[in-house]
């Protein structure tokens, strides 16, 4: 029998249980929770993937096993819901050691009847794929649970609607996403286009570590994390030889050279924003929603250490974050202030940038924020544009003439982005729109990589309101 404390399957089940509906966040979870390092590459893909997948595991439990799931223990739910993303979305691993260790823990937890119940469901579904791996060209797509662009997991009989008919519901069955999501999406980038932002946004996400470049280039930070034991090839050198992919299981924070402030864990898009904005040395820049601290940092070394960087966010317990990132990669020309001192804090100063990284749906970033698809709602949206309007009103306020705001998202909704700018300046005529940038969430760009979608507008206080 599989022993539970070294079974990535039985962390998975954990993580999932403790998950409940959609107001958990996983990737803390999983933080918290006992994982060997052997574990923990495939403990994160079972419990990250289940979730993103979590409609439409559930339509096949409820469609080929006549399953409710107000009438199934919430263990033994999650142990199928496990054991079904395996068998659909990990055509690797045999179907056999999914469904037997599902039913040793479905025994461990409710004896004879409990296994007998998970083995008949999970044989259910096995009987009911016929290709576990095929490429989806010439298959009816209504059979087809699309594992990524190409190839899929095919079943005997159509599961899902007819994406000819009922687009927006298609793919919202296929990547478990909301109908009217899909539609807007739809509506705004077409149906080909769409369907690679949802496999993007179920993607399996990789990890990108940048460099401390006042400490250290990639081609060093590649050698270090080597002596430390890393596998030449689970790290490589990408994005113009600027950013480390890593693809080990070990965790981040065990590594010496994160510990010592060499790098930090960033998505690609994530780290344009700070290059995007033009920043110089010797500029005063203030960080209006720092928390936790990544793009803080860009922009201090964007700055070569060279002038200052303010950050301050609402939320003091996330600002403490932005201090602890501070004090580790030794960014001495970062300032956290409290929220409540900015303006004390600001006398007598020239701001020369505002950074407001808005509070947003997060539509951009759902492959790694994975419980956002079960949150978001359409009447939420339209509710952060009157927060995210204030924090712009802010930024004005704090600027100098002559000096810059950039705007940012990690939202690809049209409603957060540039409809937010035009109406600042609308309101702003002292402001004009000096460039700005969406990039859609993809699932492997240039050089083979992945990242998140987001939206960066800069601006320019003219001093000239007429």
């Amino acid at each position: 029998m599989a022993d539970k404390m070294t079974s990535s399957r039985a962390v998975a089940v954990e993580v999932l249980t403790r998950y409940t509906d959609g107001k958990g966040d996983v990737s803390d979870i999983l933080n918290k929770t006992n994982i060997q390092p052997q574990q923990r590459g495939k403990a994160t893909d079972i419990s990250f993937g289940a979730v993103r997948n979590l409609a439409l595991i559930d339509m096949l439990i409820e469609k080929i096993a006549n399953v409710k799931d107000e009438r199934t223990d919430k263990v033994l739910r999650n142990i199928l819901r496990a054991g079904i993303y395996e068998l659909v979305y990990c055509p690797d691993v045999a179907d056999y050691a999914i469904v037997n260790e599902a039913v040793e823990m479905a025994s461990e937890r409710g004896g004879k009847k409990a296994a007998g119940f998970v083995n008949a469901v999970l044989r259910n579904i096995c009987r009911a794929i016929e290709d576990r791996s095929v490429d989806t060209a010439g298959y009816d797509w209504a059979r087809v649970v699309p594992q990524d662009a190409i190839m899929g997991c095919l079943f005997k009989k159509a599961l899902l609607c007819d994406f000819r008919s009922e687009p927006a519901k298609y793919l919202s069955q296929v990547f478990s996403l909301p109908q009217w999501l899909t539609a807007e999406w739809i509506a705004e980038f077409g149906f080909g286009l769409t369907r690679d932002i949802c496999f993007a946004s179920n993607r399996r996400c990789r990890v990108y570590l940048q460099p401390n470049i006042l400490k250290i280039n990639a081609e060093q930070l590649e050698a270090k994390l080597i002596a430390e034991g890393v596998d030449s090839d689970d790290v490589e050198i990408v994005c113009r030889g600027k950013t480390l992919r890593f693809a080990g299981n070990r965790s981040i924070a065990s590594f010496k050279a994160f510990s010592a402030g060499l790098f930090t864990v960033q998505d690609p898009t994530a780290s344009k924003v700070a290059r995007f904005f033009n920043l110089k040395a010797g500029e005063t820049v203030v960080d209006l929603c720092a928390a936790p601290g990544g793009k803080t940092i860009s922009m201090a070394q964007v700055m070569a250490g060279d002038g200052t960087v303010i950050a301050t966010d609402s939320d003091p317990g996330r600002l403490a974050m932005v201090k602890e990132n501070r004090d580790r990669l030794a960014l001495t020309c970062v300032e956290v202030v409290e929220l409540a001192q900015l303006k004390k804090t600001l006398q007598a100063r020239d701001v020369d940038a505002v950074l407001v990284d808005v509070p947003c749906s997060n539509t951009g970033v759902m492959a790694k924020r994975v419980e956002v698809r079960w949150r978001i709602r359409q009447d939420v949206v339209a509710k952060l544009k009157a927060k995210q309007l204030k924090l712009l009103e802010k930024a004005a306020e704090i600027v100098d003439e002559g000096g810059r705001v950039c705007y940012s998202t990690c939202s690809i909704m049209k409603a957060e982005n540039r409809e937010v700018v035009d109406e600042f300046l609308a309101m702003h005529k002292d402001f004009e729109l000096v460039k700005d940038e969406l990039t859609l969430p993809c699932a492997s760009g240039e050089g083979r990589i992945d990242f998140d979608g987001g939206y960066v507008a800069l601006l320019k206080k003219s001093g000239n309101a007429s």
